[in-house]
């Protein structure tokens, strides 16, 4: 009797070994490149990213990497759908105490009297993946405009209708600027692409898995972050969740325009009740570079998956005219450059955030006194008339 208990132990144990090492093989080399897309920390922190091109002759960019990744892995949940980054205090990247990315200048700007406020609203191209605090888009925009006061109301992974709740949340405790920036586009797709449908938060099938799912949610968690076994079966189910597979791509893309312009008409009427001028970018991407290095194109084959959906989404805008008066459609501002632009499938590196902060003075700023030396005048109007 105790033999065949030992041995039907023995077995057994034996057993979950070789499922858990099949487990292991099948969500190593099946299903990495399939999750690749739908784990969104395992996107922006992969190690791929570390290797960027446009910082090859740079010591400091793997540290600047590592420290993003550090602070995206440490996310604090907040009210209606929102979270932000927490605290963070590093050699290039430091979240303040309200959980704002750093403005290098925008605490010089102070102290002048009466000095218009600028707020930036956006994902995670606004809070500056990929780059130093000094070289975010609101900080080189800060350079170009000494006399503003900014703050970088990004956050990462943001879509436009969690930075309508934020943009709404701020105003409401009073903190009302002159100017909001809502930098947009790419979030508004990827998390369409996700979900399969427009609208929705980065990670919402994710999301409503686990609130519906409360027996499987309390039965052992340890054992299910662990287990190949568990993860094998959430690959599974990720597989057959609903998604933009069984919608035609053009609705979808229909629906994702639509969504981000009546986003866009809500923040304008708000604006309107508290005298602040709202300004949209639509922002370009890595399927708008046709000139490609040859990190750019590895990049590139990592997202292709999605591109008929963001080719969808491009032909609407083009052909129909789509996007709101307000918008400024910066999509093609990179459609002649051959250097490198991208520091992964969706980020920019310093020189493209430099540009694009120019381009947006030229559009929009030029008949505010932006700084004393003449040259930056003339730099923004050649990036106007390039754009």
């Amino acid at each position: 009797m105790m033999n065949t208990i030992i041995t039907t132990v023995g077995i057994t144990v034996i057993a979950i070994i070789l499922l858990e090492l099949i487990g292991c093989f099948i969500n190593r080399y099946y299903f990495s490149s399939k999750t690749r897309l739908t784990n969104l920390k395992g996107t922006v922190s992969d190690p791929l990213f570390e290797t960027a091109d446009s910082y090859d002759n740079t010591g400091w960019y793997p540290a600047c990497f590592r420290e993003a990744s550090e602070i995206f892995k440490k996310f604090r949940w907040g009210s209606l759908g929102l979270w932000h980054s927490p605290r963070f205090n590093g050699q290039y990247i430091t979240i303040e105490k309200n959980n704002l990315r750093r403005t290098v200048h925008a605490n010089q700007c102070a102290r002048y009297e009466g000095s218009p406020k600028v707020f930036f609203f956006g994902g995670s191209t606004t809070w500056g993946w990929g780059a130093r605090d000094e070289h975010t888009i609101p900080s080189c925009f800060s350079k170009l405009l000494p006399k503003a006061y900014i703050e970088n109301h990004g956050e990462l992974g943001f879509v436009t209708s969690q930075e309508l709740v934020l943009f709404v949340q701020t105003i409401k405790s009073n903190h009302v600027p002159d100017y909001i920036i809502f930098l947009d586009g790419v979030n508004d797709m990827f998390s369409a692409y996700l979900a399969g449908a427009a609208g929705v938060e980065l990670g919402a099938l994710k999301k409503k898995a686990a609130f519906e799912d409360n027996v499987e949610s309390k039965l052992l968690p340890i054992l299910k972050q662990k287990s190949a076994i568990c993860t094998l079966v959430k690959n599974f189910k990720q597989q057959n969740l609903p998604s933009n597979a069984n919608k035609d791509y053009y609705d979808l893309a229909q629906d994702i325009v639509s969504v981000y312009n009546q986003n866009i008409k809500f923040i304008t009427r708000v604006c309107q009740e508290y005298g602040i001028k709202p300004i949209f970018i639509w922002q370009p991407t890595l399927f708008d570079k046709p000139n490609l290095t040859a990190y750019e194109t590895t990049l590139l084959d990592t997202i292709k998956e999605w591109q008929p959906l963001y080719d969808a989404v491009k032909t609407i805008i083009a052909s129909e005219d789509s996007l709101a008066p307000s918008v400024l459609n910066f999509s093609d501002c990179f459609a002649t450059e051959t250097k490198p632009i991208y520091v992964d499938p969706w980020h920019y590196n310093e020189d493209a955030n430099d540009y694009i902060a120019r381009l947006l003075v030229a559009k929009k700023f030029q008949s505010i006194n932006i700084s004393h030396e003449d040259h930056l005048r003339t730099e923004c109007s050649h990036a106007a008339t390039a754009c």
